[in-house]
């Protein structure tokens, strides 16, 4: 599962791929704190919402789209999943301004066919795994990282690494780039039941996006004998 993370500010044009996801972060400035905020496809009069909410600091939803306004950083996030070609488009992240022409800053979106499938894999406590997160030869130079998926925020647990071939620690969690077979690694060691959720296999192309593959793991307790099994699985 293919998506995109990106900074609000001047338009800006990103791409997403088909089954996968976009976030999209749009900064305002603090006077417009306690305002709503929406997101809607469309420009001037013809932008039809998509979302809209005066909540904040909070994830809400509706439908594929979601919104978090975070107030203490000034900036909203809007996640919209399961992209298909048809949410290719012109969209606004928007502050609702009484009585006044409401703010707007534009994001092109394009969505592509080919988007790959997101993977649930099993493991046991006790063990490990070795996950293999496959990019396009494009990116080989751009740093990589691994980080799980929350509710809350949109990553966190993060490990990067900039290096070909040499691998990075951070506790369990140990990453190597295999530029030259277009792959990296993760390898995660004493593996708790806590570890399971959804993990994102992100590829750093500017400061402003990421495109990443998306993977669910579950962790379960086993008889002893399984527990030292560590294996390995594909992602993207």
């Amino acid at each position: 599962m293919f998506g995109v993370l990106l900074d609000g500010g001047a338009s800006k044009e990103v791409t997403g791929y088909s089954g996968g996801g976009v976030l999209i972060k749009c900064k305002y400035d603090t006077e417009y704190r306690e305002n709503q905020k929406y997101f809607c496809k469309g420009s001037g009069l013809t932008c039809s919402d998509q979302i809209k909410t005066g909540a904040k600091n909070e994830w809400i939803n509706s439908g594929r789209f979601s919104l978090f306004d975070d107030t203490k950083s000034a900036e909203f996030s809007v996640m919209i999943r399961e992209l298909t070609v048809e949410d290719t488009g012109t969209y606004q992240c928007a502050v609702d301004l009484p009585r006044v022409k409401d703010i707007y800053t534009p994001v092109e979106l394009k969505v592509k066919e080919g988007g790959s499938v997101s993977r649930e894999v099993s493991a046991y406590a006790g063990g490990g795994i070795n996950i293999k997160c496959r990019y396009e030869d494009e990116y080989k130079d751009k740093p990589k990282s691994f980080c799980k998926m929350g509710s809350h925020q949109w990553c966190f647990n993060r490990i990067t690494t900039k290096l070909n071939s040499e691998w990075s620690h951070d506790g369990r969690f140990s990453i190597q780039d295999n530029r030259s077979a277009g792959f990296f690694s993760v390898f995660i060691r004493e593996l708790i039941t806590e570890d399971t959720g959804t993990y994102a296999c992100a590829v750093v192309v500017s400061d402003e996006i990421q495109i990443y593959t998306v993977g669910k793991l579950k962790v379960r307790e086993d008889l002893s004998y399984e527990k030292s099994i560590s294996k390995t699985v594909h992602v993207g």
